[in-house]
């Protein structure tokens, strides 16, 4: 396969970017299809022939590549602009669909490239797509994004700037996958809340709607600046909410209606019992006019 790897590298280099990654998928299929094939002949003969010795301890396992292939839909990468915050998250995709597989080299570069945008694609544009280029690559992204130092400055920043647009259950989800998003970003550099929640929990709650900070304010005596017991209050708070609306309607309920109807028809009678004295003319005993 090696020789098929160099032809179809060089095959690769005088495509276009719209021809490419539809012919690098249809490359890796054929990889697929003929190493699982060579793979179970040369495991067929070789215990044919009883050529493979094993010990006492060791048995014979059929390689992956015997088993029948399950074709799995095509994963996307999500592509990378340069935010510090979703470095890792990408790079952690990017190496699982391709970084640590048996595509060539150049391959490899060419997906690296077509997966980046903005301010990480313009940092690794001036190398030439060579083998050698892809590694200087994965060393320029990992050192200007990659750097612990201001991902972790960025989330922080992240949940001081944080807003909510408005105060309907959606809102209140929108700011809670905010919160959580970064807090468990930062868990993973060993940041936990206790280190920054006396700063954040005032922040937070100073965003919410006035009943939502009258209630934490029941409930949180004591906790000001437990981040983590926040959390669980707005969780189950939207919870409540949400719970709370399927109960709501907004037709009116048959007795309020009956009462309406009722006194339409009451006000209708008396107007027409006024308008019905109103016609009636009786002779008036002291000047024997009509009134």
């Amino acid at each position: 396969m090696l020789a098929y790897d160099e032809t179809q590298s060089e095959f690769e280099k005088l495509l276009d970017a719209s021809d490419l990654e539809e012919e690098i998928g249809q490359s890796e299929i054929f990889r697929e299809e003929k190493v699982g094939v060579l793979v179970k002949a040369k495991g067929l003969l070789a215990t044919k022939n009883n050529s493979i010795k094993y010990s006492n301890e060791e048995q014979f396992i059929p390689s992956l590549s015997v088993l029948p292939q399950v074709r799995l839909p095509q994963l996307e990468i999500p592509k990378f602009g340069g935010d510090h915050t979703q470095w890792q998250s990408y790079w952690d995709t990017f190496s699982a669909i391709v970084h640590n597989t048996n595509l060539p080299i150049v391959s490899k570069f060419t997906y690296l490239q077509a997966t980046l945008k903005g301010k990480a694609l313009a940092s690794v544009q001036g190398l030439a797509l060579t083998e050698a280029n892809y590694e200087a690559a994965r060393e320029i992204l990992e050192k200007r994004f990659g750097r612990k130092e201001r991902i972790v400055f960025d989330h922080i920043q992240k949940l001081l700037n944080l807003s909510i647009t408005g105060k309907n259950t959606n809102d209140l989800w929108n700011l809670y996958d905010e919160l959580q998003t970064n807090i468990r970003s930062l868990e993973a550099f060993d940041i936990t809340g206790d280190t920054y929640g006396v700063i954040l929990t005032p922040r937070v709650l100073h965003k919410l709607p006035e009943n939502i900070r009258l209630e934490w304010a029941r409930q949180g005596d004591g906790r000001e600046s437990d981040l983590e017991a926040l959390l669980t209050f707005l969780h189950n708070e939207i919870l409540r909410r949400e719970r709370s609306q399927t109960f709501g309607s907004d037709q009116p309920s048959p007795r309020v209606e009956h009462r309406a109807r009722g006194r339409l028809t009451t006000a209708s009678a008396l107007r027409s019992g006024n308008d019905a004295r109103s016609t009636t003319t009786t002779t008036c005993n002291v000047c024997g006019k009509g009134h």
